[in-house]
């Protein structure tokens, strides 16, 4: 089977030069003062041409300044973007600093109130709870002279644990919101002592409980809760935090006092070990 030929369409080609004819005579007849009446001719032939012309021009000159204007766009969001991130960074910084120093100068205000006490700052590095005891990681350990059964205070002055495991470098501590946790006390108002201990009931509320107190106690809602400085383990005068209520103990015909901690180890982010203080008992 034969494939017919297809013609080939020279319309455009022939347009094109016959343009380019019409615009070479018209600039012979202005050179050689052919008569005005066939360049008007012409001109009105070519005009159309060269405002298509023009109008094409104008598009791709247009969408090229519409680009230009998307890239500066683009360019400028960059360096706003980048502007943020450093300024959000410097903040955070800012911040930070802010925080650290704050601390400092509570520290330094306990070593003032405490001359008496040696003390080794502390960052909190880690948190875990394992059953019902709770636990905290420091960044300091037996290099810097921690041991075992130190208190661990905020930078409030408020007990919040003592020192557990210790390795050279670090310490894992034992928060007071432990169940297995048991602190002598004494009430800064009556002057009344007691044992303060943790509960499987209210350790997850940052809450202590002060046991077998007589039904007709002198312990008073909003009373503040400090160390007795009775043994070896904590100073006197450590604050802890304050009676928040009551509830019945049951299996017994007393009451236990509920305590509020102020400071618990879970929002601390540094800390002091106590590593040496004079007991008054002693």
């Amino acid at each position: 089977m034969k494939i017919p030929h297809r013609k080939r369409d020279y319309s455009i080609p022939i347009m094109l030069a016959i343009a380019v004819l019409i615009s070479a005579f018209c600039f012979a007849s202005r050179s050689f003062g052919v008569s005005n009446f066939l360049t008007n001719g012409l001109s009105v032939t070519v005009t159309p041409l060269q405002s298509a012309t023009k109008s094409i021009y104008n598009f791709f000159e247009s969408v090229g300044t519409y680009f230009e204007g998307v890239d500066s766009l683009k360019k400028e969001n960059d360096r706003l973007t980048l502007e943020n991130k450093q300024l959000k960074e410097e903040n955070e910084t800012i911040d930070r600093l802010t925080k650290e120093n704050e601390s400092l100068s509570k520290f330094l205000g306990i070593k003032k109130e405490h001359s008496d006490f040696e003390f080794i700052d502390g960052d909190v590095i880690s948190r875990n709870t394992g059953g019902y005891s709770i636990f905290f990681t420091i960044n300091k350990g037996s290099s810097h002279g921690i041991k075992p059964g130190m208190p661990v205070i905020s930078d409030e002055g408020t007990l919040v644990g003592i020192t557990h495991s210790v390795d050279v470098t670090s310490t894992r501590c034992k928060s007071i919101l432990s169940y297995d946790m048991n602190e002598g006390i004494y009430n800064e108002r009556t002057g009344e002592t007691a044992i303060l201990s943790g509960s499987y009931d209210t350790f997850s509320q940052n809450k202590c409980v002060i046991k077998n107190l007589p039904q007709e106690t002198t312990f008073k809602k909003g009373d503040k809760i400090l160390t007795s400085g009775y043994g070896e383990i904590y100073p006197r005068g450590l604050k802890i935090g304050s009676v928040e209520g009551f509830a019945p103990d049951a299996g017994t015909h007393s009451n236990k006092a509920i305590v509020k901690i102020e400071h618990a180890s879970v929002f601390c982010d540094k800390v002091m070990v106590i590593s040496s203080f004079k007991n008054i008992y002693e």
